[in-house]
């Protein structure tokens, strides 16, 4: 059999043997070609055109070529569907060499098996198990990842067969080669995860054709499902004669869909109506979803609220100087006086104002300075004025942060009615809330119900400042 030169430029890959690209010893080899030259022939078949051959074995020695610059490397030109025997002999001398790579003795295995050779009489004349050849022929099936990995080592033969199952789903065998290294038993667990998996997708589109068959509507899993979601099971809805719905019977009808749930041991379906407001469904269930009209509404109501605090802030700074400057003499604190001191015994929380900054400010301003140590040695005037301040303190920090943080609403109408019949007018955000309190109030009174009252006035009261 005739040795020819050929330009390795004119050399083509394998189709069913592609080359090894990795570094795998390259270095040592190809310093090796370097100092002595290609001593082993390529294998190579022609091409349809002319002068340009494929590469059978000897991708290696190609590359090598190539990187050094040889002008030609030998090759042997075999007919594919002769010279089986130059083939084995090939097999034998380089199996003994160790020059070829798993794949590549897989490659000539598989060039055999295309000569119409059985993988028993391949064993018999190479001298290897069959079960060697048999898991080398298996090893040609699957895609060059799986093949690169047992060139390095990564994957042995004796798990080629446990992924020929997964050679159509590049993805899923991506997946277990990642655990090929982690030994025996980790890659058993591997294939059996890839397996479960697979055969959950194979469930999953089976369901997903089935529903598709009976006119169902399929969608992904809505957002926020199922406590947050616009869509609800259709096992939780009633119509609008409060019959409770049965999925299987409206799953095709418009406005319910189905998804697939991969969650479980296998996949199954919900049913799910996507729009039950919009529909005419009533939902039973406890849900946080808010249709886009309650939506706008909190919105609007939050808007208002803003501006409520906003006004009320502002008429807060001027009650501020009206206090200060009504109630400073001795004669307005007497007035007020024995009014404070029925509500001090009726009720003593009305002057008790809680240790925080944001009250402490307006009592020793209302105060017209720090009650202790002064209190200790004060006389009767000047204790008046104290406890006035504290009462007037008390009421500024229920009408803090506007209705929101009130305590007891009779306790602020009071107190604002008190304001305005010693000459102060009231903003029309002030005259807003004591309306809305004095409501309350009234409806109260006609249900025997008690009004808004926050017993924990130093919470409200420490809310209100931080706000």
């Amino acid at each position: 059999m005739d040795i020819l030169d050929i330009p390795p430029l004119q050399l083509l890959p394998s189709k069913t043997n592609p080359p090894d690209r990795s570094a795998r010893n390259m270095t040592a080899f190809r310093d090796s070609i370097a100092e002595v030259g290609i001593l082993q022939p390529l294998v190579v078949t022609a091409t349809d055109e002319e002068g340009v051959y494929r590469i059978q074995i000897g991708h290696r020695r190609h590359t090598a070529a190539i990187e050094l610059g040889l002008e030609t490397v030998p090759c042997v030109v075999i007919d594919a569907s002769g010279d089986a025997e130059y083939l084995v002999s090939l097999l034998v001398e380089n199996k003994h060499r160790e020059n070829l790579t798993v794949s590549e003795e897989a490659g000539a295995y598989h060039q055999l098996t295309l000569m119409d050779w059985e993988p028993e009489a391949i064993a018999r004349v190479t001298a290897q198990p069959i079960t060697h050849v048999k898991r080398s022929l298996a090893l040609t099936k699957l895609p060059k990842p799986a093949q690169q990995a047992a060139d390095d080592g990564v994957l042995p033969l004796d798990q080629v067969a446990d992924l020929e199952e997964f050679k159509d789903d590049p993805e899923l065998l991506a997946k277990v080669l990642d655990k090929a290294s982690s030994g025996t038993w980790g890659f058993k667990h591997a294939i059996s995860d890839a397996k479960k998996r697979r055969d959950r997708k194979a469930e999953a589109d089976k369901l997903r054709a089935e529903l598709t068959l009976a006119g169902v509507k399929i969608i992904s899993r809505p957002k926020d499902y199922p406590w947050a979601s616009r869509a609800a099971d259709a096992s939780s809805l009633r119509d609008s004669d409060g019959n409770p719905l049965d999925p299987q019977e409206v799953k095709s009808r418009p406005g319910f869909a189905a998804f697939i749930e991969h969650d479980g041991y296998k996949p199954a379906a919900t049913i799910v109506c996507t729009d039950p407001e919009a529909w005419g469904y009533t939902r039973t269930r406890h849900t946080s979803y808010k249709s886009p009209a309650e939506l706008a509404e909190a919105e609007r109501a939050k808007k208002e609220h803003e501006a409520e605090l906003q006004a009320l802030t502002a008429a807060a700074e001027i009650r501020a100087e009206f206090v200060k400057s009504t109630y400073h003499s001795a004669k307005a604190v007497k007035g007020l006086f024995l009014t404070v001191l029925r509500d001090a015994v009726i009720d003593p929380d009305t002057i008790n104002i809680g240790l925080s900054d944001y009250a402490q400010d307006i009592l020793t301003s209302f105060a017209g300075g720090p009650i202790l140590p002064a209190a200790e040695k004060a006389g009767s005037d000047k204790l008046s004025r104290m406890l006035v301040a504290r009462w007037l303190t008390k009421n500024e920090t229920r009408l803090a942060g506007g209705k929101a943080w009130t305590s007891n609403a009779h306790h602020v109408v009071a107190y604002l009615d008190q304001l305005a019949s010693d000459g102060y007018t009231l903003s029309e955000a002030e005259a807003n809330l004591r309306t809305e309190l004095e409501a309350e109030l009234i409806a109260a009174a006609a249900t025997d119900e008690p009004s808004r009252d926050d017993t924990d006035d130093e919470d409200a009261e420490s809310e209100a400042e931080d706000a």
